[in-house]
């Protein structure tokens, strides 16, 4: 399942509309001249690692560079804290696009051009470094004496984590892109709609009234809802000054969750009730094979989850001992 912030980030920038207000605000000038933005058209797929889908998301478009194919390479950071080792990330997945390009163009005779960039949401503003160069350990020396002989690769950032309620809301760009960016830089955890947006009633007046407006502001009150701590209440009392469709919009918004959230729940249930006789029955396997388990073992083993549990218990008929079962 997508986490609220791929949900709602894809939901605004998947629109080229919105991907192009973003990209006005970090791109250098210069390069931007030669961007045609009104070509911005989304590639279907994702390059991001499986075990890290939760924490980063990621969008790839085309765009015309001066009559010329280039692409657009988003990637979104949704942990708290940074990722230090981004810039390499970037790399591999920047291959990866390469890759995936040479294989539907098996007669290239070059690579298209990747504008990488890192949009931020988390708790501090970004402290990493944003140029490859900078993680490979060496010094300045060692570095200026490497030359041209590593790759020094730099993503563009988009630090909302920076960036007050005010200078957010005081941006350029459309009207979902602005209650996107706010959302994503504040919404965790907020008791206040003030504490995200400066004006909250202005902005989403002014989305209302926009065409698509009703599908993004059920979108955004779906991330409220789930993200923010704001009182049901308090969030309703503030759509009913938008009008009675924007209220009719809240109310089902609200029920549909709290219907998914008990479908979820039993869910969970199901899968823990599965995990608790798989964890037993690989539990008995080992005390036959290797004698009684520890305690370490015990916790362990049953705080594993149904694909962990899977592979151990596939190991443990063929492994020498406990230790090579629960690799």
């Amino acid at each position: 399942m997508p986490t609220p912030h791929d949900a709602l980030f894809k939901h605004t920038f998947s629109q080229p509309e919105h991907a192009a207000s973003l990209l006005k605000s970090v791109v250098p000038e210069a390069l931007l001249r030669k961007l045609e933005l009104s070509t911005l058209e989304l590639v279907p797929g994702s390059f991001v690692d499986e075990q890290l889908a939760e924490h980063h998301t990621d969008l790839l478009f085309s765009v015309r560079l001066e009559g010329r194919r280039a692409l657009v390479y988003v990637l979104v950071e949704h942990q708290s804290t940074v990722d230090r080792l981004m810039a390499f990330r970037v790399l591999r997945y920047l291959v990866r696009i390469w890759e995936a390009y040479l294989g539907d163009n098996p007669g290239a005779a070059g690579l298209p051009a990747i504008l990488p960039v890192v949009v931020f949401h988390g708790e501090a503003p970004w402290s990493a470094p944003t140029e490859l160069l900078h993680l490979v350990e060496l010094t300045e020396e060692e570095r200026t004496a490497f030359g041209m002989h590593l790759p020094r690769l730099c993503f563009l950032l988009d630090d909302l984590s920076a960036l007050t309620p005010e200078a957010l809301q005081g941006r350029e760009g459309t009207v979902e892109r602005l209650i996107t960016e706010a959302l994503l830089a504040r919404g965790r955890g907020a008791e206040r709609l003030e504490d995200v947006l400066a004006d909250p009633l202005g902005l989403f007046s002014r989305l209302v009234g926009r065409p698509g407006g009703p599908d993004a502001f059920l979108a955004f009150l779906r991330y409220l809802l789930l993200v923010t701590e704001l009182e049901p209440a308090a969030l309703e009392r503030f759509v009913r000054q938008l009008g009675s469709p924007a209220e009719e919009a809240f109310m089902t918004t609200a029920q549909k969750l709290r219907l998914e959230g008990e479908a979820r729940g039993e869910a969970r249930g199901e899968a823990r009730g599965e995990a608790r006789g798989r964890a037993e029955a690989l539990l008995r396997l080992l005390g036959l094979r290797f004698g009684p388990p520890s305690e370490d073992v015990l916790a362990r083993v049953r705080g594993a989850d149904l694909q962990t549990l899977d592979r151990w218990t596939a190991a443990v008929l063929t492994a020498s001992s406990v230790e090579e079962t629960l690799r």
